[in-house]
């Protein structure tokens, strides 16, 4: 939905290195603002989901709960949890508004 939002924009060149720059992450938190409503605290949410999916894209790093033998507390748990049942509802919701507004 992202990349269809955006399809037609101009790619930036970076001036150093002569490099595409994709503002991938910009893009997603826009997308997120716009379709999800713009405030201080979804800025910051927003932020914090994208930081978490490239720390596991492009490190490796698992999510606490995915280790089997893990020593975390009950309320560590249940924090990782209620934040990955945020990611998911948001993601279907940005996804349903985008449709509705495409859609009509």
């Amino acid at each position: 939905m992202v990349n269809l939002e955006y399809r037609g924009t101009k790619t930036e060149i970076c001036l150093t290195c002569n490099q595409p720059k994709f503002s991938v992450s910009k893009k997603y938190r826009e997308f997120l603002l716009k379709y999800l409503g713009n405030s201080k605290n979804n800025k910051r949410k927003f932020n914090d989901y994208y930081s978490l999916r490239s720390k596991i894209v492009h490190t490796g790093q698992l999510l606490k709960t995915e280790n089997l033998y893990s020593n975390l507390t009950k309320e560590e748990k249940h924090q990782e949890f209620i934040t990955i049942i945020e990611i998911l509802q948001i993601s279907k919701l940005s996804i349903i508004q985008w449709l509705l507004k495409h859609l009509n």
